[in-house]
């Protein structure tokens, strides 16, 4: 199909957009993670041989890639990064806090070594850095009293539950989130709904380990020993 039809089609579908400003969306667009080229098409509005033509450009002079699983890549890109990426980001919304490099490892299956290079050369894109071990505490207690709300909201136990987090919007509406989107992260209440009887895995990939709820009392709080 000739190149300068396609160039009038796809400035009446893109209106201002025009045609020949194709190959410089294209490389903005891969610059920030791979795509296939329908994928291309959708976000950016040209046609399948405009993509399709610019897309064979910059393969044929260096700056793009074509990956195994057929999607096409930056050529500075690096096999990794975006699962990298998408952990890191897994983790601040989960665990309220950025991930070790060994916890990013364990969730993408890549060496520590190879993964700590993927983690410092994406952190322009992520904002990370390695947590403290207060930081990694005070986050998993947060964690914990969000999934523990969550569950009693679940259950209704203890029945006066809403007076035990009097105050305490921000716990409440972390709750409610993991409720509807994270059901699989709440744990098994104790029969008084006071205690954690069980957590499931999915919730220990994030807490590291037990925890049990801060003691409260008619809305007041103190922290259980």
């Amino acid at each position: 199909m000739d190149v300068k039809i396609l160039s009038k089609y796809d400035r009446g579908k893109m209106g201002k957009k025009r045609a020949k400003d194709a190959i410089i969306l294209i490389i903005k667009r891969l610059r920030e993670g791979p795509a296939y080229p329908r994928d291309l098409q959708r976000e950016l509005g040209f046609s399948r041989g405009t993509i399709r033509y610019n897309l064979n450009r910059l393969l044929k002079y260096g700056l793009a890639k074509r990956l195994s699983d057929k999607r096409y890549a930056f050529i500075d890109y690096v096999d990794g990064q975006e699962q990298v990426i998408k952990a890191v980001d897994q983790w601040r919304n989960l665990a309220y806090r950025y991930p070790t490099v060994d916890e990013v490892a364990a969730d993408v299956g890549i060496v520590p070594e190879k993964t700590k290079r993927l983690v410092y050369e994406t952190k322009a894109k992520t904002g990370w850095f390695p947590p403290t071990p207060e930081i990694v505490e005070g986050a998993r207690r947060k964690l914990g009293e969000a999934l523990v709300c969550a569950a009693r909201m679940k259950e209704g136990k203890p029945s006066n539950w809403r007076e035990m987090y009097t105050d305490e919007t921000e716990i409440v509406g972390e709750g409610k989130r993991f409720l509807e989107e994270h059901p699989e992260m709440l744990p098994k209440l104790s029969e008084d709904g006071m205690q954690v009887a069980s957590w499931p895995l999915e919730a220990l990939r994030y807490l590291g380990k037990d925890y049990q709820p801060k003691d409260r009392i008619r809305g007041a709080l103190r922290r259980a020993y």
